[in-house]
């Protein structure tokens, strides 16, 4: 009989997916929130907000998104496969 704490592939990888999964979703979620409060707060979208920022905060806004797309995209390649009938 195995002792659970013992360290085997099974038993790490049963304890921290949820964490990983976790991590995930909170990469996705998070933004969403912050935009969706600071709508709520100011009784607007988030895209009504947008124009009344400072420069130096779009600005900002505009290179943290950038930022973030090229961090968090894909970095697969994959192959375009098409069919001519």
């Amino acid at each position: 009989m195995q002792n659970f704490l013992t360290f085997n592939s099974f038993n790490f990888v049963f304890l921290f997916l949820p964490i990983v999964e976790a991590w995930g979703l909170a990469l996705f979620a998070v933004p969403l929130l912050v935009t969706e409060v600071l709508g709520y707060r100011r009784d607007k979208e988030f895209v009504e907000l947008y124009p009344a920022w400072s420069w130096p905060t779009q600005l900002l806004t505009y290179v943290a998104i950038f930022y973030a797309i090229v961090w968090f995209g894909a970095r697969r390649y994959n192959e375009f496969i098409y069919f001519q009938f």
